[in-house]
């Protein structure tokens, strides 16, 4: 996952940011509908939590100087002297050379 920082809240709250904001990875959308159903709640809810959690890492950001964020799975926000940078957690999955792999075990492996 590849955390975009948006070009009008960076300028807003006086923030640079150092991680490239191209990624080779397209833009995924959150399917609301999709974590309601996942998490067994209704949209609407999904929709306010996701949100909510946005503005707390804004708020964060802008109340604060030098602060690190650990996203956990997602990987890391970090701001020094008002620049923020992002590191993705990047999971690095053994391969093994030596043998043959289906198609379904090669899906099966990255779960």
């Amino acid at each position: 996952m590849q955390l975009q920082f948006n070009e009008n809240f960076l300028f807003q709250n006086n923030l640079k940011c150092t991680t490239p904001q191209e990624s080779k990875y397209p833009a995924v959308k959150i399917n609301y509908t999709q974590v309601a159903k996942n998490s067994n709640i209704e949209k609407d809810l999904a929709y306010q939590a996701i949100s909510d959690i946005f503005y707390e890492i804004q708020e964060t950001l802008t109340n604060n100087q030098d602060i690190e964020i650990d996203l956990k799975t997602f990987g890391r926000i970090s701001m020094v002297n008002r620049h923020i940078t992002f590191q993705p957690n990047i999971k690095s999955k053994p391969q093994n050379m030596h043998s043959k792999q289906t198609v379904q075990s090669m899906l099966t492996m990255s779960r």
